[in-house]
């Protein structure tokens, strides 16, 4: 219960703490998109701040570290399912951590609708969270960059079969908004920024009211 509510904090706070950077950005997308299709507009933004929760869940559940009070922590893990009979779990959680980023990414931007593109999106932030976690006093752990990874191809492969069985699956990027092919860049960098300066002060100030 209190891995799911750090979980729920976690997210809200980065989504509250990036308001402030998406806003603007926005605001400018939709005025130079020159849509007045109501409808449409809150699709994108709405869109926008779900794959954002994605982020902000999968960067609390990681347990990257914030510029404040990171430590060097040189724990290593190079040798695959060391540990697999022993902690299964954690191997099934770090998979059903990335479905929703594999399952977003080609939902709503056409680039990633590329098998190739979504896995190395996916190879790419776990790889970077793994290099992080040497601040966090956490492991870095092989185990969790194939586990991740995989959670992405899974996510992938679950939209390829939600647009077979729902062809509207794909509304988010039907052409209504054109979505910047580099948006996802742009979302992921400014998660990690909020993460890293921000977000532990929201949190913080959450936790503080609950407790």
């Amino acid at each position: 219960m209190l891995y799911i509510l750090d979980l729920l904090i976690g997210t809200v706070s980065g989504i509250v703490a990036v308001l402030p950077l998406m806003i603007p950005f926005h605001y400018a997308t939709l005025k130079k998109s020159k849509l007045n299709n109501k409808r449409a507009k809150f699709i994108y933004v709405f869109a926008s701040y779900i794959f954002f929760a994605a982020l902000f869940a999968i960067l609390t559940a990681t347990g990257i570290y914030d510029i404040y009070s990171s430590q060097t922590y040189l724990n290593f893990n190079f040798v695959p399912f060391s540990d697999i009979f022993t902690n299964y779990k954690q191997y099934i959680l770090n998979i059903i951590l990335f479905i929703p980023f594999g399952f977003l990414l080609p939902m709503q931007w056409n680039n990633f609708k590329k098998k190739r593109c979504t896995f190395i999106a996916g190879l790419m932030l776990s790889l970077f969270i793994e290099i992080m976690q040497i601040f966090s006093l956490r492991a870095t752990d092989i185990d969790d960059l194939l586990m991740n990874t995989l959670g992405t191809i899974a996510g992938y492969y679950l939209f390829i079969l939600a647009r077979r069985f729902f062809p509207k699956t794909s509304v988010f990027s039907d052409g209504t908004i054109n979505r910047w092919k580099w948006e996802p860049y742009i979302y992921i960098t400014f998660a990690l920024l909020v993460m890293l300066f921000v977000q532990p002060f929201i949190a913080g100030w959450i936790w503080g009211l609950i407790l």
